[in-house]
């Protein structure tokens, strides 16, 4: 028990950290409003029925529509282009950006990553849609993302979560064994905490308590 409380407190640090006092804010969200969740296998989810995605979740949790972007595979690299494409295509207001594509390069701090992350968010911005950046868990025993996503968090001044996913790699009932991903219901946490983080930064109303 004790250790599950310090990696509970670790990550709510990592979090606090990643977005300071508070969450950058976004604009408020019409009904109609797109959001595109856009990443790789992670984000398809393609071992789990679609239903229990996290878009598929977060989206039977707002009125939003929220479609799924995910493509299993892909390499961070190539991913400019065809988000460009869904930009166009679908229009969104915000973006949430998950992708686990690359290789972290611990000896220049993941440089090239970072430069693709960079003209990720630099192209939904062009297209004026919003970016919520969630970290990909690193390695270790307590999967914090590595610190380059804080970094991009606060030099885009854009909403960055860097705690949910590896608060779902740590806890063996929110893993799928075989695929290494999120299972059900560890899709629905992290659909919940996304859910969370868009109502702080007022994208979705503050629920009535």
């Amino acid at each position: 028990m004790k250790s599950v409380f310090h990696i509970s407190l670790l990550f709510s640090l990592i979090f606090l950290t990643a977005c300071g006092t508070s969450v950058p804010e976004l604009p408020a969200l019409d009904k109609e409003a797109v959001i595109l969740a856009f990443g790789d296998n992670l984000t398809l989810g393609a071992h789990v029925p679609t239903a229990q995605t996290y878009p598929a979740q977060l989206q039977s949790r707002i009125p939003q529509r929220v479609i799924n972007a995910g493509l299993d595979g892909e390499d961070l690299a190539v991913a400019g282009a065809r988000l460009s494409t869904l930009l166009k295509q679908h229009q969104p207001k915000i973006l949430l950006l998950c992708h686990s594509g690359y290789q972290s390069d611990e000896k220049d701090d993941g440089v090239q990553t970072v430069e693709y992350f960079r003209q990720l968010i630099n192209t939904a911005l062009q297209h004026q849609v919003s970016v919520v950046l969630i970290g990909f868990p690193g390695e270790g025993k307590h999967r914090a993302p590595p610190h380059f996503y804080r970094r991009m968090g606060r030099a885009f001044k854009i909403p960055y979560h860097g705690a949910v996913l590896g608060r779902i790699y740590t806890d063996i009932d929110k893993m799928d064994k075989q695929s290494n991903l999120p299972n059900a219901g560890g899709y629905q946490f992290l659909a919940e905490e996304l859910e969370k983080l868009l109502r702080k930064t007022g994208a979705l109303p503050e629920l009535s308590s």
